[in-house]
């Protein structure tokens, strides 16, 4: 009998294929795999039932149609009406279920055999082993069942009725109805891969809509808010990536509004994961820049406090800008004082050219500012600059409750000092600074000489940077031009 595996078709799907596509194929396919191991799980036991069905069918038609033959052949096999005998058969063998009978008497006296019969060796066989049925097959390669039954008269055995039957048209009724199966299992296939396409489609919508809205969260839209009005788990995860929304914009904006109390680099490393807001820091190897007004006091005697605080937030705009361009930040105003800061928080391996490029650049920016201020009459100042480069302490300084990132040591006391010994428009920086490897043939500078520094028991030399060398001065015009750009828009 045919066998019908239905999870065949399983197989042929490779696990390494599927991680490929898209939600809506992979549930499609799973849909339709589910839907079709269902069907031909049903088809397989229907068509196993069926078949166990007809067999029993056939044996018991076999058996029933033997007993009553065998029953009408009992008179005239005890006549030895032979002419009535061969009637019975004629009759039997116009039946097209029926290929052959055979009929013994048991005194020998009888023996016919019309149509397809198993070998008399096999028959004597069957006799002995009194089966009612057995199956065999021709030297044509057809299949036949044949059914035997005694022919009983008064209690006595007078002879044995053989009927052949052909399993051909059991044979037959097993391959329609397996066509039948797999016709229908395709069909469901196809319907199925249709709906559950379809079905997955309006599974799926939703959730590449919630694909989309992470895509513009992704990219910093905040703003982008998840459909809330399903009541389904869905509806739960948009209500969940509403509320990391919403934390995502209060982030955004904590970071936007202590970026105007602190520098950009200082505000991510505050609010960085992981890293501990503790008192105390680490040593480093830094630059530091000081740059004072010359003159201050004098100039505010004459000048309102709103003046003066406008006055300064122009001026301090510019230097803010140009710290950024040099790889630096503003560590901190102190009234008419700034103090900027190069390698670090970040790591910069040219802080010492970096510093001095940016007071430079600053005293540029400040002549250009004085011009444009005198030209409408406005109060102008100038700016005495100090820059050191040295070890010192960087972390969080203050107290639990009131800290701030900043630097302490020596090399930044010194560099206030030196803010302190400077004229206006002038830039002193420590000798052993400026002559550092690394600011060979790229700083122009002059001996400035020896100064006593407070706190200090040697005098510390001293020189001042003039310019930046001939290759740079182009450089230095266009980070000009491009920062006072910047500070108007």
């Amino acid at each position: 009998m045919y066998k019908y595996h239905p999870m065949a078709l399983a197989g042929q799907f490779k696990n390494e294929w599927l991680p490929n596509q898209s939600i809506v194929v992979k549930l499609a396919l799973a849909i339709t795999l589910a839907l079709v191991a269902s069907v031909s799980i049903q088809g397989f036991l229907i068509s196993d039932n069926l078949s166990s069905l007809l067999e029993e069918q056939t044996e018991n038609f076999g058996r029933s149609l033997t007993r009553q033959v065998a029953s009408q052949l009992k008179e005239p096999i005890l006549s030895r009406d032979e002419l009535s005998t061969e009637h019975i058969i004629s009759s039997l063998l116009s039946d097209d279920n029926v290929f052959g009978v055979t009929i013994y008497s048991s005194n020998d006296f009888l023996k016919l055999a019309r149509g397809i019969n198993p070998a008399e060796k096999d028959i004597e066989k069957e006799l002995s082993d009194r089966k009612t049925s057995y199956s065999w097959q021709d030297d044509d390669g057809g299949r036949f069942i044949t059914f035997f039954s005694p022919s009983i008269s008064n209690q006595i055995e007078v002879g044995q009725v053989y009927v052949t039957f052909s399993t051909e048209l059991l044979t037959q009724a097993q391959n329609t109805r397996l066509a039948i199966i797999i016709v229908s299992t395709l069909l469901v296939i196809v319907i199925s891969l249709l709906i559950a396409y379809h079905l997955s489609e309006l599974i799926t919508r939703p959730i590449y809509k919630l694909i989309d809205a992470s895509k513009a969260i992704a990219s910093g839209d905040y703003k982008t808010q998840f459909d809330k009005k399903r009541g389904d788990e869905l509806g739960v995860l948009s209500e969940s990536l509403n509320s990391m929304t919403a934390a995502l914009m209060h982030k955004g904006f904590v970071e936007q509004t202590l970026s105007r109390y602190l520098s950009d680099k200082v505000a991510k490393q505050v609010l960085s994961e992981g890293v501990t807001q503790d008192l105390g820091g680490k040593n480093i190897e830094a630059s530091v820049l000081f740059a004072d007004i010359v003159g201050f006091t004098t100039i505010s005697e004459n000048m309102d406090a709103i003046a003066i605080n406008k006055m300064l937030n122009d001026y301090f705009s510019y230097i803010d800008i140009a710290s950024q361009i040099t790889h630096g930040h503003v560590d901190k105003y102190m009234g008419d004082c700034a103090m900027l800061l190069f390698g670090v928080p970040e790591q910069d391996d040219d802080h010492r050219f970096h510093a001095i490029y940016s007071a430079l650049l600053i005293r540029n920016l400040v002549g250009k500012i004085n011009q444009a201020r005198l030209d409408e009459n406005k109060p102008v100042v100038n700016f005495c600059i100090g820059v050191n480069s040295g070890n010192m302490l960087a972390g969080n300084m203050g107290s639990p409750s009131r800290m701030e990132y900043t630097v302490v040591g020596d090399a930044v006391n010194l560099a206030s000092r030196l803010c302190g010994a400077a004229i206006e428009k002038e830039i002193l920086v420590a000798t052993s600074v400026i002559k550092d490897n690394s600011l060979k043939n790229r700083i122009c500078y002059e001996e400035f000489g020896e100064i006593k520094v407070k706190g200090k028991k040697n005098a510390v030399s001293v020189c001042r940077v003039t310019d930046v060398c001939e290759a740079l001065k182009q450089r230095l015009d266009m980070d000009t031009l491009t920062i006072l750009s910047k500070a108007k828009q």
